[in-house]
């Protein structure tokens, strides 16, 4: 007998998970793009203070753009590292 599952991945469900896609927030993606395009053209160094009200996605946007913009740098031959700060946590750190 097959066993019926809810989700095809248990991932999903855990915090620190981040889809391939962020439907709905292209608009904010592409604004963070042409901020720190001069990053990836220039190889001048840019951070961004993003806040709203909790459970909006910003933690998943940031961590989302930050792995993009590391993986379009690496095409381009430079070594890029994102740093997520995040100011309600304990530690405020994450180094992915």
């Amino acid at each position: 007998m097959s066993r019926l599952r809810v989700f095809k991945s248990r991932r999903v469900l855990l915090h620190d998970y981040t889809p391939p896609r962020l439907p709905h927030r292209e608009h904010q993606i592409e604004e963070l793009r042409r901020y720190f395009q001069p990053v990836l053209e220039e190889g001048v160094n840019a951070r961004v203070h993003i806040h709203g009200e909790i459970g909006t996605g910003k933690t998943v946007l940031c961590k989302k753009f930050g792995r993009d913009l590391e993986a379009e740098a690496a095409k381009t031959g430079r070594r890029l590292k994102y740093m997520f700060v995040s100011c309600g946590t304990k530690t405020g750190v994450d180094m992915n």
